[in-house]
């Protein structure tokens, strides 16, 4: 009998579930305060910290057509900052197909192709290379970037022939495969007891809150499938409940509300009338929360195969109503959500360890102290600042915002000096050039905070350095970029590919086909044959840049020692070695031309033919003994005929042919 058709969760059981669920979100922020860090953060990567009044007014101008007002500046140090990592990390790890490689012996490479096929398909079919970009930067601005992996199964339709429209009907196929995504931190549901990268490992629950509109709700029901909790009625009729989605407040010239916001900014009864309103009142926008947790479920009244030994489960609730509450059979036996942490400290730091925008932000803000000190300098100049007597001008007159103005006096001002009526405050702006030294200054300690130089961020660096003592300095410059790609890859993407590889071993189906987008052709994947075999994902999946991981410096000074040394070229293949080491450079495909084994045995075979037929034609009109002469079909007597093309293997057809 199978697992699902023994559990049985009833009424009493999913209360019990939803106040778990209540209790998850509750205690995720609790001595952490971790929203309002985030939010600190993202005020300083936005540059939107300025709320003073000073600031406003003059944007509030500038939006007005006065673009005389001069606003203060947010130096955006964090931001250069953060994409600087992000774009290292995204060329590191996001510029291959697929991303994460498998290897095996040279005996199965027909079984590195079926899993390089599944994942590379998966990786274009999922988006995985924008979600990794979106956690690559949480990982820089929060030092905390959450990523779900999960077996997804999609419906989709595929045109075939038949007898439709135009002769071609669509047939409904599923699409399954490994999905990655990135969360939201800041409506992340997370067990604070274990240390941030281990939740997936020791945690007990991990999940995230999101927002759907109905329409999105009944679609995700579906995927769900047969195996939810027949309460689908009461969650689309259900009102609000405690768990709130939570939409951060950073940027001022778009306009937030509430959690809510939603309800009433899209309402469906202005178009549904009658039976459709009696059928189901639907709300506008549903709150849902996703937790993956290990349960015992005899604590919850729970009848299933193991009641009390903890099992991961997925609990799926819509405004207070339980959906969906299965265990999750993985052969993993992870939560398949991954909190990356780029810097890890002792366990009992945890979120005290600062992020890379953290460690900027100070420096952010001492460089915009000191140019809007400059600013304020340049306001002053251009503002004058005055002493007048309102007895002798009028202060409309003296207060005009046009600077050609002419200012009269007041009656009572004849026969009076004019200094008298106006005095202009001396101002002596002698000190206001050196803040912009200052700044230069405050921002090269935030770079080596980074350990970076102008050349690493893509600016011009002044002197004359060797090649060798560039190469140096870069590498140098780049050490804290590559340990935050080696923390990424052993904190985040190993587990990431552990589970990866286990759902696929797991839950792949028979029968599977699909197209390899560098082989350019589509792939029969027997699922029964890689579970047999043994394949590993490549260890240089991108940690490190390749000219790094394959020294191509070193690799062409190799070429030239072998093309020099018969020796040296006699114990190696240069023909792939010469394509390898463009591969590693960014030109891909030219194992293509690469000539088989057997036509490149062939036309050796026929050079050597042909050079000893031209030796032997020098001996035509020649005596061979007895009163004969050398004739030209005396050749093929003595060295054969020339040797016949390959019988096994198709040559490549651009290769070039004797």
């Amino acid at each position: 009998m199978a697992q699902s058709d023994i559990l049985r969760v009833n009424r009493d059981s999913q209360d019990k579930l939803l106040k778990y669920i209540d209790a998850a979100y509750q205690v995720r922020d609790e001595g952490w305060q971790l929203r309002t860090r985030l939010e600190e953060v993202d005020r300083a990567y936005m540059r939107e910290s300025d709320n003073s009044a000073e600031q406003r007014k003059a944007q509030i101008a500038n939006k007005a057509g006065d673009k005389t007002k001069l606003q203060n500046i947010q130096v955006p140090m964090v931001m250069e900052d953060v994409e600087s990592t992000v774009g290292f990390l995204t060329n590191v790890f996001l510029t291959d197909y697929p991303i994460f490689k498998f290897i095996s012996d040279p005996d199965k490479q027909d079984i590195a192709l079926m899993w390089n096929t599944l994942v590379g398909e998966d990786q274009i079919y999922f988006g995985w290379n924008g979600h990794l970009n979106v956690a690559f930067r949480s990982g820089a601005k929060y030092n905390f970037a959450p990523i779900e992996i999960d077996w997804c199964k999609r419906r989709r339709y595929k045109p075939v022939n038949g007898t439709g429209k135009g002769g071609v009907q669509l047939e409904q196929v599923t699409w399954e495969g490994n999905r990655i995504q990135s969360l939201d931190p800041y409506n992340l549901i997370y067990d604070p007891r274990v240390p941030i990268h281990e939740v997936h490992q020791r945690g007990e629950f991990v999940g995230y809150i999101k927002q759907m509109s109905r329409i999105e709700l009944k679609m995700y029901f579906a995927d769900l499938g047969e195996e939810r909790l027949k309460n689908d009625v009461a969650a689309f009729t259900a009102g609000d409940w405690g768990v709130q989605y939570y939409v951060p407040p950073i940027n001022p010239n778009v306009t937030l509300k509430n959690a809510n916001w939603a309800q009433g900014a899209f309402d469906w009864t202005k178009w549904a009338f009658g039976a459709a309103q009696n059928h189901i009142a639907y709300k506008n926008m549903y709150t849902v929360v996703i937790l993956y947790a290990r349960l015992m479920p005899y604590e919850f009244g729970i009848q299933a195969p193991r009641d009390q030994t903890p099992d991961i489960w997925k609990l799926v609730a819509v405004n207070g109503i339980m959906i969906y509450a299965q265990p999750m059979p993985n052969a993993h036996d992870m939560l398949p959500i991954i909190i990356a942490q780029p810097k890890v400290d002792i366990e009992s730091l945890s979120h005290q360890v600062k992020a890379q925008a953290e460690n900027q932000l100070p420096f952010q803000e001492m460089t915009t102290a000191l140019w809007n000190a400059r600013l304020s300098a340049a306001r002053r100049r251009a503002t004058d600042r005055m002493l007048y007597n309102p007895l002798l001008v009028d202060p409309d007159h003296i207060n005009s915002p046009n600077p050609a103005a002419k200012i009269p006096i007041r009656p009572t001002a004849y026969g009076r000096k004019l200094e008298e009526a106006v005095y202009v405050l001396p101002f002596e702006d002698r000190e206001s050039a050196m803040y912009l030294q200052d700044a230069e200054g405050v921002a090269r300690w935030g770079m080596r905070v980074s350990g970076r130089n102008n050349t690493s961020i893509g600016q011009y660096q002044k002197g004359n350095k060797l090649q060798d003592e560039f190469n140096e300095t870069m590498a140098n410059a780049g050490q804290q970029d590559r340990t935050h790609a080696l923390m990424w890859e052993v904190n985040t993407f190993t587990p990431l590919k552990t589970i990866m590889k286990s759902n696929y071993l797991q839950f792949t189906p028979d029968g599977v086909k699909r197209y390899n987008r560098t082989e350019e052709q589509m792939v029969n994947v027997d699922i029964t044959k890689i579970r047999k075999a043994e394949a590993e994902f490549e260890v240089g999946d991108g940690l490190l840049p390749v000219q790094k991981l394959a020294r191509t410096d070193v690799m062409s000074s190799a070429m030239q020692w072998i093309q020099n040394d018969p020796e040296l070229r006699a114990g190696y293949n240069l023909p792939p070695m010469f394509s390898y080491m463009m591969k590693v450079q960014g030109v891909d495909k030219l194992t293509k031309f690469e000539k088989p084994d057997q036509q490149r045995q062939y036309e050796q075979q026929v050079a050597a033919w042909r050079s000893t037929a031209i030796e032997y034609s020098k001996l035509i009109g020649k005596p061979m003994g007895e009163n004969k002469v050398f004739m030209p079909e005396d050749i093929a007597k003595v060295i054969g005929p020339m040797p016949p093309p390959p019988q096994t293997g198709t040559p490549n057809p651009n290769a070039t042919t004797p």
